[in-house]
């Protein structure tokens, strides 16, 4: 079988659908080299992918079962490239299979063989946090995915069951192929290079997520200011992430004092994350919604305790693991923050362990070889 991947939305920034695409991708070529695979890029090849690849022992370049394209984004415009250039190249080049699991297809490429990921329903289940612009064009392309893909896959059973609801799609075109959980049990020389290098205090509770509303940091900021304003005894607040957009007032009711034990160290290399979460007290996620939610699960496994919402997938995805608040309420986030700090030690250790266990069940190479298998059924 000759699958096609399109792996061009690594260039542009790795979010959590990006690190699906590149791990399954991996995965695949790991488990699975029968297969023949084209990988496309944009602009460049991916440097950690091939470093991944290293890792493997595979060199792209003698692998015979493995072609690397590299289309050039001579606009320098995403929207040309995404709609007018790739569609082009797609229909040059011949392959049993299409396979896109970050963005969906190109609305102007229409091939029965096109399998596209649908990692969640924000456009429709929390419009109101989106651009106006990205919700209608996110609805029009998943309905041209529904329409004329082959396959659709999705990440958690909330998200499957959000799709046939919304959609009516047939139970037998999705397929559940669920985020993997990078990463390890963090060590002492983990936790203080990254305390050197990022210059974290040394005592902190962090959370982890692109800067924008449906990730609901300003809850958190909130909640934060006011424990202290209440005279709680907190350690820092540390917040890593991009920069998204409607954020300006994020901290606007905070005063300097507040500010000045909040830290802001930006984006952090996923392989430098591990002594990040590793340091932390407690990792708290206040995402209104999540297709899977992969940033609480990494933190589990670097042995972190986790307060999250309970919004969409994520009592799915960590069970009993986490300690959870009513999704966008206040006054419970502090609550559960509290109680998650004054946790005796016997109790934070058991959380621990059963979060590392947890963490420990989704596997990238497990969903790749799930997904490899099915499309080698389909196609072969």
């Amino acid at each position: 079988m000759k699958l096609l991947i399109d792996l061009t939305s690594l260039y542009d920034h790795i979010s959590g659908i990006e690190r699906y695409a590149m791990e399954i991708t991996l995965g695949m070529i790991e488990t699975h080299p029968e297969i023949d695979y084209i990988l496309v890029f944009k602009n460049e090849i991916y440097s950690p992918f091939i470093k991944r690849l290293e890792v493997l022992g595979i060199d792209y370049h003698e692998a015979g079962n493995i072609k690397v394209d590299v289309l050039k984004d001579k606009y320098r415009n995403r929207f040309i490239f995404s709609q007018l250039l790739l569609p082009s190249y797609l229909y040059k080049t011949k392959a049993d299979a299409y396979l896109f699991m970050a963005f969906p297809e190109p609305l102007l490429f229409i091939n029965k063989s096109m399998i596209t990921t649908v990692h969640d329903m924000s456009p429709w289940d929390c419009a109101e946090t989106m651009k106006t612009l990205s919700k209608w064009y996110f609805r029009i392309s998943w309905r041209h995915s529904f329409l004329f893909c082959k396959r659709v896959l999705t990440v958690s059973r909330f998200s499957a069951s959000r799709i046939f609801k919304l959609t009516g799609l047939r139970k037998n075109k999705l397929w559940l192929i669920r985020d993997g959980v990078s990463g390890r049990r963090a060590t002492n020389a983990d936790i203080e290079y990254a305390r050197v290098k990022y210059e974290l205090p040394e005592r902190y509770i962090m959370t982890l997520s692109t800067i924008e509303p449906r990730k609901n940091m300003s809850l958190l900021v909130r909640a934060y200011r006011e424990l202290l304003l209440e005279g709680y005894s907190l350690p820092e607040l540390v917040l890593i992430g991009r920069q998204g957009w409607k954020n300006d007032d994020l901290f606007e009711e905070c005063s300097d004092e507040v500010m000045s034990h909040i830290h802001l160290p930006g984006y952090i290399d996923n392989e430098e994350l591990t002594g990040v979460y590793g340091g932390a007290e407690l990792f708290v996620f206040p995402s209104i919604y999540e297709g899977f939610g992969m940033p609480p699960l990494e933190a589990m496994k670097a042995g972190t305790v986790i307060v999250s919402s309970d919004a969409a997938s994520m009592p799915e995805v960590m069970g009993d693991c986490a300690i959870y608040f009513k999704n966008n309420d206040l006054e419970d986030l502090k609550t559960k923050i509290k109680k998650a700090l004054e946790l005796d030690s016997l109790t934070r250790n058991e959380m621990l362990i059963r979060g590392f266990e947890k963490a420990d069940e989704y596997k990238w190479t497990t969903e790749a070889d799930k997904l490899a298998k099915r499309l080698l059924n389909l196609f072969c």
